[in-house]
């Protein structure tokens, strides 16, 4: 997918099950999922050019935390567009004014949440 500028949800996040599940929810729901385990794998796609049309992220990972993937989206002209939610055991946790999804999440929810953010 190098290259991609719209059309797919990363989903970031630590837990090999929690990616699968958003991959096959996502998927039903009409829109394409890349996963990834760390924030550290994300940041290395944007590197790379990739630009999926919304990021779901844990706060709580290993290495990089969720709040640090989101101030280098920030960080970056190209990049700081993309929607970010944060799915989480955590959500106090979350960057404060950022949206946050407390697990297990309602699938609607999200599905909300890239209608009215996000780019099929």
């Amino acid at each position: 997918m190098a290259g991609t500028h719209a059309g797919y949800v990363l989903v970031v996040d630590d837990n090999p099950d929690v990616r699968s599940a958003f991959e096959h929810m996502l998927g039903r729901r009409g829109y394409a999922a890349r996963t990834v385990a760390t924030a550290a794998e994300a940041i290395e796609l944007f590197e790379d050019g990739e630009r999926p049309s919304a990021v779901l992220a844990d706060v709580l990972l290993p290495g990089i935390i969720g709040s640090s993937l989101a101030d280098y989206l920030h960080s970056k002209a190209e990049l700081a567009d993309i929607p970010i939610a944060f799915v989480t055991a955590a959500p106090h946790l979350a960057p404060p004014g950022s949206v946050a999804f407390e697990k297990p999440v309602a699938m609607c929810d999200i599905v909300s949440f890239l209608e009215e953010h996000a780019t099929r």
